[in-house]
């Protein structure tokens, strides 16, 4: 939450704090920054929409909704040709999100260095064209090799002084708000997320592809913190399992071999119908016990009630 001038008194808050979310990209790991959500409900930093090929903005000039149909979904994870890590991100500290997302390479040539781009931006090692330049594309990043040294430090160094202002500012203003003051900015904030929850339920629904392409799991940034908490919860230590960092689809000469997806369409087909079968079957199960239940007390009155009637026969005979 901001102010929308230094002098307004009218709160402003951003895309995810209007949806009552807390979003996780679907193109880097990296959790703080500006987030737009996507036409299919998905959230993107600004910033990696602006550097990743493909993506594409319905509205230019808000900069949303994010379409991210348009992007290859084979750069989910993707892997170099060759047999070193060359494509997994080369800044991600934490080896199990650095192929996760999507990496950008080096616009240096034949340069075969990876990164993601909010790490890159946290390298300084992002730029953007001069206004005047009228370029298709005006975003490039270079690696640390072939960036300019010193003004990567100096993008480094906002960037982290920036970062640091932020989080400071953000508690000195939550420590002087007064009650009121805080009262109407959560009145304003509830407000904003009945339109937000109004909007989703109304907007026209986003395209998808007809058949559904599979995507690696440990592509997922939130799916591995997902399930990394699971393993947590679970007591289960996720040190002792190693990072795979080989490429087994690549050949000795370098040229990329085909990789055939982990679930086909055949077998996502076959999986659902597979459960709907289960479910059948279970209600069946149910409905077959409840009629052997009501059965069996049928068939125990009618025993009570035959062996009454034998006992008075018999009696009749004596």
């Amino acid at each position: 939450m901001s102010s929308a001038s230094e002098n307004s008194t009218e709160p402003w808050f951003c895309d995810a704090c209007k949806n009552g979310v807390t979003p996780s990209c679907e193109l880097c790991p990296n959790q703080d920054g500006i987030f737009k959500e996507t036409d299919a409900g998905r959230w993107v930093h600004v910033v990696c929409a602006l550097y990743v090929p493909g993506v594409a903005f319905g509205d230019i000039d808000k900069l949303r909704p994010v379409t991210l149909t348009e992007m290859n979904y084979s750069k989910y994870g993707a892997k170099a040709s060759t047999n070193d890590m060359s494509s997994t991100c080369s800044f991600c500290e934490d080896t199990r999100f650095a192929r996760t997302g999507v990496c950008i390479s080096c616009d240096a040539g034949m340069c075969r260095s990876y990164f993601h781009v909010t790490c890159a931006q946290r390298e300084g090692l992002l730029s953007e064209a001069a206004a005047e330049e009228d370029i298709a594309d005006p975003f490039f990043a270079y690696c640390k090799q072939h960036a300019d040294r010193y003004d990567r430090k100096w993008k480094r160094k906002n960037y982290l002084a920036l970062q640091s202002y932020c989080k400071a500012s953000l508690q000195d203003k939550e420590k002087q708000l007064a009650p009121e003051a805080q009262a109407r900015i959560t009145t304003r904030l509830q407000q904003y997320r009945s339109r937000a929850e109004l909007s989703r339920n109304t907007r026209p629904q986003a395209w998808v592809p007809r058949e559904k392409l599979p995507r690696p799991l440990t592509s997922s940034a939130s799916a591995i913190r997902k399930l990394m908490r699971k393993a947590e919860l679970m007591g289960i230590s996720t040190d002792i399992f190693p990072v795979d960092t080989s490429d087994i689809s690549a050949s000795v000469d370098g040229r990329r071999k085909h990789k055939q997806p982990a679930l086909t369409a055949d077998f996502v087909n076959y999986y659902l119908e597979r459960n709907m079968k289960m479910v059948q079957i279970q209600d069946n199960i149910s409905e077959q016990k409840s009629l052997k239940d009501k059965l069996e007390s049928e068939q125990e009155k009618l025993h009570v009630d035959y062996n009454k009637v034998s006992r008075g026969t018999s009696r009749k005979n004596y």
